[in-house]
C-alpha cells in the first residue's frame, strides 16, 4: 500500500512523460521534493526528465522542511519520496547510482532503456571522474556568482523571502531587513567560509573557473551535442547541477554565457529537453574526443583538493588552503571522492592500463588520486558516522530545531552547520528577543516593527 504523503503542498505539480494520456490521472510513484532555485534540485528533475520517471514536483516551505526533517534528519532538497515504500532518499548522484544499478526495482521498462552510465568502462570511470568534478568543484563557483554580484545577490534574496522556502513564514521583520539577513547568512556560509574567498585574489579564482570552464564546454559542445557523446551520460547531470539553475538562471553568470558561449546555453536546454530524445537503450560509448581539457582540469585541479580536504578533515584543521583560497574543510566531499577509488579498484588490469595511459598522456597521473584511497577513506568514515546512514538512504529524526529549520543541514548532516557573522548573530538575538517579549505581551507590535525600521 502506498504511504501518505505527510507534505502535500497546494504548489505541487504532476509532472508526467508517459505518451499514454491516461498516465496523468494515477499518481505518480515518486514525489520530489524541490526548490526552484536549487543546484542539486534542478540537476535530480533534469535526470528524471530524461529518464520519463513520472513524479509529483513539490516545492517545498519551511513548513514543510519541518515535516520533511522528522522524516530524513535534514533541511535541504531534493528529496525523493518512494510512495509505494514509504521510504525517503537524498544525494543525487547517490540517487541516480541507485536507480542505475537496479532498475528493475525502480523504474519501468522504458525508463530503463535510457541508460545514463557507458557499458564501456573505461568510458564509465571518466564519466564518474567528470560527474563528481562538476557536481563539487563547480558548487563554489556557483555560489560565488550567486552572493556576491549584488544584482544577483538582491535578486535571489527576494525570491527566497516572497516566493520560495520562506514563503509561509511569519517573517516579523522588514523586507529590506530579512534580505539583508539573508544574503549576509549565505555569503558567509557559501562565500567567504565555505568558499574561502577572502580577497580579490580570490574573487579573480571563481570567476577563471567558470570562464575557462565554459570556453572548454563552448568548444566541445560546438562538435558534441553531449559530454560523452551523442547522448546525456552520468557526466551531463553533474554538470547540469551547477549549468542550469545557478550560471544559465542568474544575471551575472547567465549574461556571461550568453555573451561567450552560446553553445553551452544551447546545451542546457537540450538538456532540460531531453526527454523528446531518442536513444539507445546500451549507451555504448568509447572515450569521446574533445573531454580532454575537462579531464585534465579535474586531474589538475580537483585531484590535488580531494587530498588536501582529506587530510584537513582528519587533522581536524579549519581552512583547506588552494592558491588564494581558505576553503572550509568538507567530510562529505572525501566520502563522495571515495566512491571514485572504489570504482576504479573494480576495474579489470586492462582498463586500468588503458586509463593510466589515457591520463598519462594528460600530463597527469591518475594514480595521485587511487594511491589516496586509505585516506579518503578515513575521511570519508568521519562523514559516514556523522551521518548515521550513507546516502541515498535517510532515517526519521526527532524535530528540527529552530536554528536548524533556518539554517539548514550542509552537506547531508543533522547537526548544525553554523556560519553567522556580527550582523546575522546580533539581528537573530534581536529576533529572538522580540519574539519572547511579543510573547509575553510585553511589547506590542508597533514597537518591534520601528525596532527593526531604526536599525
Amino acid at each position: 500500500m502506498a504511504a501518505a504523503d505527510p507534505c502535500s503542498d497546494l504548489h505541487e505539480l504532476d509532472v508526467v512523460f508517459e505518451r499514454d494520456a491516461e498516465a496523468k490521472n494515477q499518481q505518480p510513484r515518486y514525489a520530489v521534493y524541490v526548490m526552484d532555485i536549487s543546484y542539486f534540485s534542478g540537476k535530480l528533475e533534469t535526470y528524471l526528465r530524461f529518464k520519463r520517471i513520472s513524479f509529483t514536483r513539490i516545492e517545498v516551505t519551511h513548513k514543510q522542511f519541518m515535516t520533511l526533517f522528522q522524516h530524513t534528519g535534514l533541511v535541504q532538497v531534493p528529496i525523493l519520496l518512494d510512495r509505494s515504500t514509504g521510504k525517503y532518499y537524498r544525494d543525487t548522484t547517490s540517487i541516480i547510482e541507485l536507480f542505475e544499478s537496479r532498475p528493475a526495482e525502480f523504474l519501468e521498462p522504458s525508463s530503463a532503456r535510457r541508460p545514463v552510465m557507458p557499458s564501456n568502462p573505461e568510458a564509465n570511470f571518466i564519466s564518474q571522474l567528470l560527474e563528481d568534478y562538476f557536481d563539487e568543484w563547480m558548487w563554489t563557483p556557483a555560489l560565488y556568482y550567486r552572493w556576491e554580484p549584488r544584482l544577483d545577490a538582491g535578486n535571489l534574496a527576494r525570491r527566497f523571502i516572497k516566493h520560495d522556502f520562506m514563503r509561509d513564514m511569519l517573517v516579523p521583520m522588514p523586507d529590506p531587513v530579512a534580505e539583508l539577513v539573508v544574503i549576509d547568512r549565505q555569503h558567509e556560509e557559501y562565500v567567504r567560509a565555505g568558499g574561502g574567498v577572502r580577497d580579490a585574489a580570490g574573487k579573480a579564482m571563481m570567476e577563471d573557473i567558470y570562464k575557462a570552464t565554459l570556453a572548454r564546454l563552448n568548444a566541445h559542445f560546438q562538435q558534441s551535442p553531449f559530454v560523452m557523446g551523442a547522448q546525456p551520460s552520468f557526466a551531463d547531470f553533474g554538470l547540469m547541477a551547477s549549468m542550469f539553475r545557478h550560471f544559465a538562471l542568474d544575471p551575472t553568470p547567465a549574461k556571461i554565457m550568453r555573451l561567450t558561449a552560446p553553445a553551452v546555453y544551447e546545451w542546457v536546454a537540450r538538456m532540460w529537453n531531453a526527454s523528446c530524445l531518442e536513444v539507445s537503450d546500451q549507451l555504448d560509448t568509447p572515450l569521446p574526443d574533445g573531454v580532454e581539457p575537462l579531464v585534465r582540469d579535474a586531474l589538475k585541479h580537483y585531484i590535488p583538493y580531494l587530498i588536501a580536504n582529506a587530510r584537513a578533515v582528519i587533522a581536524g584543521e579549519s581552512e583547506v588552503i588552494v592558491g588564494p583560497l581558505r576553503m572550509k574543510p568538507v567530510a562529505f566531499r572525501a566520502w563522495s571522492a571515495s566512491r571514485l577509488v572504489r570504482a576504479w579498484e573494480a576495474l579489470d588490469e586492462h582498463s586500468k592500463a588503458s586509463l593510466d595511459s589515457y591520463c598519462r598522456g594528460l600530463g597527469h597521473n591518475i594514480h595521485s588520486l587511487i594511491d589516496e584511497g586509505p585516506l579518503l577513506a578515513k575521511a570519508g568514515a568521519m562523514w559516514e558516522a556523522g551521518a548515521v546512514v550513507a546516502p541515498p538512504h535517510c532515517v526519521p529524526h526527532k524535530p528540527a530545531s529552530f536554528l536548524q529549520g533556518m539554517l539548514g543541514t550542509p552537506n547531508h548532516q543533522a547537526r548544525l552547520s553554523l556560519q553567522l557573522t556580527p550582523l546575522t548573530g546580533g539581528l537573530l538575538k534581536l529576533l529572538a528577543v522580540i519574539l519572547v517579549s511579543t510573547r509575553l505581551n510585553l511589547v506590542n507590535k508597533s514597537t518591534w516593527l520601528w525596532s527593526f525600521a531604526s536599525i
